[in-house]
């Protein structure tokens, strides 16, 4: 879970923040599976003399988070935006190759999460039996755990037991959310 690389951004936790909360929320094996599937039947291949098919090209990112949203079967764009940034490991940025990949392969279908992305920091209101030390808005205060970034933390020193967190209102959001505690 610790492990970071440098691609296509340093520390990106591929595994922690991509490959486990896709398996973990979206079927387990199945979703692996499906994300072969979806290539086998999409992705452009050649027969070679041997009679053995291969993939005629490497995939973008872009196509990646596409054939992945497919298997999932929702639209994880922003779960990559989370976990890889804007930009692919050459530099340039994934989102035109990610609508460019839903019009070149219209068979991968997938829905929209309405609730995925939503920082619901600026309209739920927690309260938190202990803070941490630079305030609810510090960069490990109570509001990163409402802020739907696997990058963010909260973090609260020098208490054992007792930690409690309630949701108390949402003002203006009819999504009033439970926060999450992992």
């Amino acid at each position: 879970m610790a492990k970071t690389d440098s691609y296509p951004r340093a520390n990106t936790a591929w595994f922690r923040n991509w490959f486990f909360p896709i398996y973990n929320q979206h079927g387990k094996v199945k979703v692996l599976n499906r994300f072969f599937e979806l290539l086998a039947n999409h992705f452009p291949k050649r027969l070679g003399s041997d009679g053995i098919s291969t993939y005629t090209r490497r995939m973008n990112m872009g196509e990646f988070i596409h054939f992945w949203s497919g298997a999932a079967g929702v639209d994880l764009s922003f779960r990559a935006q989370m976990t890889f940034g804007a930009k692919d490991r050459a530099g340039s940025d994934w989102q035109p190759q990610f609508e460019k990949a839903k019009t070149d392969f219209p068979g991968v279908t997938y829905t929209l999460d309405p609730t995925y992305g939503v920082n619901l920091s600026k309209t739920a209101q927690l309260e938190v039996s202990k803070d941490n030390e630079g305030g609810a808005n510090s960069a490990e205060g109570s509001v990163k755990l409402i802020d739907l970034d696997n990058n963010s933390k909260f973090l609260v020193k020098g208490f054992t037991t007792g930690f409690n967190v309630a949701n108390i209102g949402c003002s203006g959001n009819s999504q009033c959310l439970p926060a999450h505690i992992w």
